[in-house]
């Protein structure tokens, strides 16, 4: 989902400067992501989901708002899985993990707020942030 965003994103062409140096940089990130994931999660890999950003992807402001929420959800629900992985999946996760969250850091740090709000991130369920992300139109 997060890829389709980005691409969507860049694609759209509606970002200008740092913003757009963003979505093209997580946009290469997110690709690899979904690649590792693929190759680790093999035949269990889910398709690609159907998504629908609308006007979130069309000018900065959109933009920024709907990116933090995306990677604060996935940091969450992603820390909310840690507890299901098995060792070897808890050491390949991780490198992704802190990546994600450096992306949202930036993100945070262009709309002018903290990168880093808490000590320690929240957990989520993975079912409950699908939801939500249904909830909110993006995902089908």
């Amino acid at each position: 989902m997060q890829e389709a965003f980005y691409t969507e994103a860049v694609e759209r062409g509606g970002l200008k400067g740092e913003l757009a140096r963003l979505a093209r940089t997580v946009g290469g990130q997110e690709r690899e992501h979904v690649a590792f994931l693929s190759h680790h999660l093999g035949k269990r890999a889910a398709g690609r989901p159907r998504t629908d950003f609308g006007g979130a992807v069309t000018d900065g402001k959109s933009f920024t708002k709907t990116a933090i929420e995306l990677e604060e959800a996935v940091v969450a629900a992603m820390i909310g899985q840690g507890g299901n992985l098995t060792a070897g999946g808890v050491g390949a996760v991780t490198g992704l993990l802190s990546v994600e969250a450096r992306q949202v850091a930036w993100l945070r740090n262009l709309a002018g707020v903290s990168p880093a709000p808490r000590a320690a991130d929240p957990a989520r369920k993975a079912e409950e942030v699908i939801q939500d992300l249904r909830d909110r139109g993006f995902l089908a």
